[in-house]
C-alpha cells in the first residue's frame, strides 16, 4: 500500500492502512490525521514522513507486522497513545505494536512545548527486535502505564535493546509489584534510559525484568527496580544507542 495523497479520518473514526502481502509506505508530502490509527502489514513498514509538506496527526497507534523480521516505524507530530484500534470490517481489536522479531521505532516531533507518549497495550518486538521510543521537546514525557515493552519470548531469550529517550520524564501510573508482576520493559538484552527530568517515582518505579544490562542517565531522581529473573545480577555497563544518528524526536547517545 503506497500513500501518495492525505488520509483524513473524521470525527472519532479508526483510519486502517493494511498490506497483507506486502509493506505501508508514503511519500514526503503525505498528511495522516487521525482519533486512531491501526496499521497491518507484512513487511517493513515506515511511516516516519520527515517531509516539510506532510504531518501526521495521530491520536491512539496499533499496529501489527507479521514478518519475521520486519521493523515498523512511526513519528507523530503531536501527543500519542500506542493503545487499541479496530478496523471497521473486525469484531477483534489490534493492542499496542508487535512484530515477529522486528525493531520497533516510534518518536513524537516534540515542537514547542513537546508531545508525550502514553503507553496503555503492550509493545512487543519478538524475541529480539530492538524497541526505540523517542519524546521530544520540553514536555515530551514516556509514561508506560498497565503496559509492558517487551524484547523476549521467555525467560532467558532474546537479545534486543529496549531505549526510552524522554525530553521530560520517564514514568509509570502502575504500582510497585507484588503479587501480581508488571513489569515496564522485559528484555534479555539491554537497557538505555535517558530523560531530561526524572525516570520512575519511590512507588512507581520502573521495573525492569531480564535484562542483565542497563545504563541510564537522568537529570532528575532515578528510581529503577530489577525484577528476580533468569538473570539475577543487573550490571550497570555502558550501553550503545539505537538509531544515534536519527534526531527526530531527541538525540541519543551510547551511555
Amino acid at each position: 500500500l503506497a500513500l501518495s495523497d492525505d488520509v483524513i479520518a473524521g470525527g472519532s473514526t479508526t483510519a486502517t492502512l493494511e498490506a497483507i502481502k506486502g509493506a505501508v509506505t508514503e511519500t514526503a508530502n503525505v498528511d495522516i490525521s487521525a482519533t486512531r490509527l491501526l496499521v497491518n502489514a507484512q513487511d517493513s513498514t515506515a511511516l516516519d514522513n520527515t517531509g516539510s509538506g506532510g504531518r501526521h496527526l495521530v491520536g491512539t497507534l496499533a499496529a501489527n507486522i507479521t514478518g519475521t523480521g520486519a521493523s515498523f516505524g512511526f513519528r507523530n507530530d503531536q501527543a500519542l497513545t500506542i493503545g487499541s484500534a479496530t478496523a471497521q470490517d473486525s469484531a477483534t481489536a489490534t493492542n499496542g505494536i508487535t512484530t515477529a522479531d522486528g525493531n520497533i521505532r516510534v518518536a513524537t516531533l516534540g515542537s514547542g512545548a513537546g508531545d508525550a507518549i502514553t503507553v496503555v497495550n503492550n509493545v512487543s518486538a519478538g524475541n529480539n527486535g530492538a524497541i526505540d521510543l523517542r519524546a521530544g521537546g520540553t514536555a515530551g514525557d514516556i509514561a508506560i502505564n498497565g503496559a509492558t515493552l517487551r524484547s523476549t519470548n521467555g525467560a532467558g531469550a532474546g537479545s534486543g535493546t529496549v531505549q526510552l529517550v524522554a525530553g521530560r520524564d520517564i514514568s509509570t501510573s502502575t504500582a510497585n509489584s507484588g503479587a501480581v508482576v508488571t513489569p515496564e520493559i522485559r528484555s534479555s538484552g539491554s537497557v538505555l534510559l535517558q530523560a531530561a527530568g526524572t525516570i520512575g517515582a519511590d512507588g512507581q518505579r520502573i521495573e525492569i525484568q531480564e535484562a542483565a544490562t542497563l545504563a541510564s542517565r537522568g537529570g532528575g531522581d532515578t528510581w529503577l527496580r530489577k525484577l528476580g529473573s533468569t538473570h539475577a545480577d543487573l550490571t550497570l555497563v555502558s550501553v550503545a544507542a539505537i538509531n544515534p544518528s536519527a534526531s527526530f524526536g531527541g538525540a541519543v547517545s551510547s551511555l
